[in-house]
Order: structure tokens, then sequence, then C-alpha cells
């Protein structure tokens, strides 16, 4: 059975995300699109200010506003759909800091890489995404 798209307008994106911080559910209803938005979060424990930034559907950036750090970080999952263990931990993730319980010290990019076979529960929907590079040198 599919999973149940949604055509969400950005307020309603927005206070789903800020009432339970599962960006995961909004990226699998809306494989294909979503309207970017932002926010700022504070956090709990220190006060300290993020912004919160979806810019598109599995692409979802956090950056602390009081810290003018120089380092960024990447976390990329669900190139393939049926590898759930990295996309539950980097949604878990995503979670604690919008509603405000995990404080942040640099910018980061969370990348949920192929919605659609995460949502067909497979490790790929058409081609395998790893068979794509050449193994050439870039």
């Amino acid at each position: 059975m599919p999973y149940l798209q949604e055509k969400l307008s950005v307020a309603q994106l927005k206070a789903h995300l800020l009432i339970n911080g599962d960006f995961l559910h909004l990226t699998r209803s809306h494989e294909l699109s979503m309207s970017a938005f932002c926010f700022d979060v504070v956090c709990a424990s220190s006060q300290a200010k993020t912004k919160v930034s979806v810019l598109d559907t599995g692409i979802i950036m956090f950056e602390p506003m009081s810290n003018n750090s120089s380092k960024d970080i990447v976390l990329s999952s669900a190139v393939h759909g049926n590898e759930t263990a990295p996309i539950e931990i980097c949604n878990a993730l995503i979670k604690k800091i919008v509603l405000g319980a995990l404080h942040l010290e640099h910018r980061t990019l969370f990348l949920f890489g192929n919605p659609p076979s995460i949502n067909i529960g497979k490790r790929f929907v058409e081609e395998n995404l790893n068979r794509l590079f050449s193994g050439g040198i870039l």
C-alpha cells in the first residue's frame, strides 16, 4: 500500500513540524516535492536559537544563530529505502532539535535521499543509485 501523499500548505507543514518534529513523515507524505519554509527554535536547556530551513522534500538544515562555527555537518540517509536504521536515527535527531531537546553547535544538513524507495520499503524504485557512478576520477 503506497504511503498517503498530501499537499499541505507551508503553514500546515510548519505547524506539523513544530508540533511533533516528524520530518520523516512530511518527507514520506510529500515524496516528490515540498514547499520550502523556515522558522526558529529555541533549545530548552541552553536557550540557544537555531534557524530551521526545510529546503525541499527530504532536505532540512539547522543553523545555530548564536555560534559562528566554521564547521558544516552533512548527515545523509535513505539512498536505499530498505536501509532504515540511519533514516530512523536521523529522524530522531531532527525531532530533538526541532522540539528544543538538543543543543546544536554547528550547521547541520540532513538529507533523506530517496523518499520513493522509503515509501515502498525497497532498496530502489527503478535503478540502484550505487550503480550510477562510473568509478572514474572526477
